[in-house]
């Protein structure tokens, strides 16, 4: 996305690339706010509540937010002269900070609907295992295959096993 007013780039970033105090502040479960309402609440209140009660429907339906700061100084790749106190001058790269904002969403409703469409792909997984050699098989990012776990053995014997992962994206937008 991309603001005339104020400058604003969004893209999305591998959790796994941020530093460790980014993966921490990231994964705790504070400081999360209701999109509605702007009340304060943790993941584990919208994971817990009972969804069929008419009262908890607010909820279901619900979005909660949380802002982690995460500005950084950059080389912008331009150069500065700098006056020495000899007198002299001297072209210094320039740095400037970069205003960032990792934005963090939670949706039980989104969750619920991501864990339905995964147990589905793992059980078409498993039908093909019943079916056919899944070493026939190429795992893409989007197949199913990609949850067929594949036991190698190494040159010793010992068993080892390999599994595909996911990756959470984030989102990031940049302020200038």
């Amino acid at each position: 996305m991309n603001e005339t007013d104020e400058t604003c780039f969004y893209c999305y970033a591998v959790y796994k690339k941020l530093s460790d105090a980014l993966q921490t502040a990231v994964f705790n479960d504070y400081d999360y706010r209701l999109l509605s309402s702007d009340e304060t609440t943790s993941v584990a209140d919208l994971k817990s509540f009972d969804k069929s009660d008419p009262d908890n429907k607010r909820l279901y339906n619900e979005k909660a937010y949380k802002i982690i700061i995460a500005d950084k100084a950059m080389d912008l790749g331009f150069y500065e002269e700098k006056k020495l106190k000899n007198g002299r001058t001297r072209k210094v790269k320039s740095k400037a900070v970069l205003y960032q904002k990792i934005i963090i969403t939670f949706s039980r409703k989104m969750m619920e609907y991501q864990r339905f469409i995964r147990n589905r792909q793992i059980e078409r997984a498993k039908n093909m295992l019943k079916n056919l050699d899944p070493e026939t098989y190429k795992k893409g990012p989007n197949d199913v295959t990609r949850f067929i776990k594949r036991n190698s053995t190494t040159k010793s014997g010992e068993e080892v096993c390999i599994v595909w992962m996911n990756i959470l994206w984030l989102i990031f937008p940049f302020r200038q």
